[in-house]
């Protein structure tokens, strides 16, 4: 599984996703902070040329102005924000999920939050076990209902506040959010337990067939040496990769045995 290359972004937080990380109190107490020190700025200057500033009206009508332009950028990242509550958007038509971009930026932003706020999240990665197989026996079809099915599953386990997206080709992520790694494992445990009870059903070459799969997964918490978005990737990203080489080394064993 490839991994989309966040290098260009995770050297540092742009503008606009320090401005996403705010909530609509904090928004409010900057606003009145500014307003504040634009009346400060006007009565300053009132006392200092009292002949063209001298005016309540004038030193208002300056605070004024002042607060709205510094605050500006504030409230139009906050209602940006607010136009998509859950953070993300459909950007995969097959599963109907936001891909690895909008996710990343999700994740970068409620990583932030829980750093300066004190909360947890974790990272769960999953990927669908011999999907390449899938397409080439069953036909891609075939494989494209086996992903729906994944999803559908994945889905409905998980939590309301958590977001699920397409990562890449046949992974999906989930972000957990108030949940560490202990929670994040329990979790990938269900999906797995739900993959063993529930198989596909999909058509292809018309006639309905049923197809048996699981999932390898990663985890990553929110920690002291995962902090970012990258960090948290990167984590979940490796422990993936040990839980597909132990599946492979099981998979081995058993072939030799047979």
């Amino acid at each position: 599984m490839k991994r989309p290359d966040d290098s260009a972004r995770s050297a540092g937080l742009r503008l606009d996703d320090v401005y996403r990380v705010y909530t609509v109190r904090e928004v409010a107490v900057m606003a009145v902070g500014l307003l504040a020190t634009g009346a400060l700025v006007a009565g300053i200057i009132g006392e200092v040329s009292p002949g063209a500033y001298g005016s309540l009206a004038i030193g208002l009508a300056l605070a004024t102005i002042f607060a709205v332009a510094a605050g500006a950028p504030l409230l139009r990242a906050w209602r940006k924000r607010r136009a998509r509550p859950a953070g993300v958007s459909a950007d995969d038509p097959l599963t109907r999920l936001p891909g690895a971009e909008t996710f990343t930026s999700r994740v970068r932003e409620e990583a932030a939050r829980a750093v300066r706020l004190g909360g947890s999240i974790a990272l769960a990665l999953f990927d669908v076990n011999s999907l390449d197989d899938i397409n080439r026996t069953y036909t891609r079809a075939a494989g494209d209902g086996v992903l729906r099915h994944v999803v559908a599953l994945i889905d409905a386990n998980k939590r309301a506040s958590d977001v699920l997206a397409r990562w890449e080709g046949d992974a999906f992520a989930v972000l957990l959010l108030e949940c560490d790694e202990r929670g994040a494992r329990a979790f990938v445990e269900r999906i797995e337990h739900a993959l063993t009870k529930d198989p596909a059903q999909v058509e292809t070459r018309g006639r309905a067939i049923t197809i048996w799969t699981g999932v390898c997964a990663g985890v990553s918490a929110l920690g002291p040496r995962s902090s970012t978005a990258s960090e948290l990737t990167a984590a979940a990203t490796l422990d993936l990769e040990r839980a597909k080489a132990e599946r492979e080394r099981r998979r081995q064993a058993w072939l030799r045995a047979s």
